[in-house]
């Protein structure tokens, strides 16, 4: 089976502090996509997404 890579760009128009806490909070980032996260928001923590 041959393996193609998808690429997809998307531009969110927020200020940057807004996007990095949408990723990077638990609450903002289940709000932001639609689905439960769990994101410890420190360099190297754990998180869990698409559960």
């Amino acid at each position: 089976m041959e393996v193609k890579n998808i690429k997809q760009k998307v531009t969110v128009n927020v200020a940057p502090k807004d996007g990095f806490e949408a990723l990077m909070e638990t609450t903002k980032h289940a709000e932001f996509t639609g689905i439960n996260a769990e994101i410890d928001g420190v360099i190297g923590g754990a998180f869990s997404l698409y559960d």
